[in-house]
């Protein structure tokens, strides 16, 4: 598969979640990050943390964090 800057995103297979609901809808005026962390990364860790932080940032639910720990098995 090849995906492009205007390409549809691809559907996401989840195998287990971690934390949290499954999102099923994204409602309007929320921003939504969703970070793809690979799972042989050692240092993207650090990206994880400040994702965290701007998730407690703002606490209102205005951010959403959406961490994908991604195989390349899958």
């Amino acid at each position: 598969m090849i995906v492009r800057m205007d390409s549809p995103a691809p559907p996401i297979r989840v195998e287990s979640w971690v934390r949290g609901e499954p999102h099923t809808n994204f409602k309007l005026g929320t921003l939504y990050s969703v970070a793809f962390w690979p799972t042989w990364c050692g240092g993207c860790g650090a990206e994880i943390s400040h994702l965290a932080q701007l998730r407690e940032k703002y606490d209102d639910n205005a951010v959403q964090v959406i961490v994908v720990a991604a195989s390349e098995r899958g």
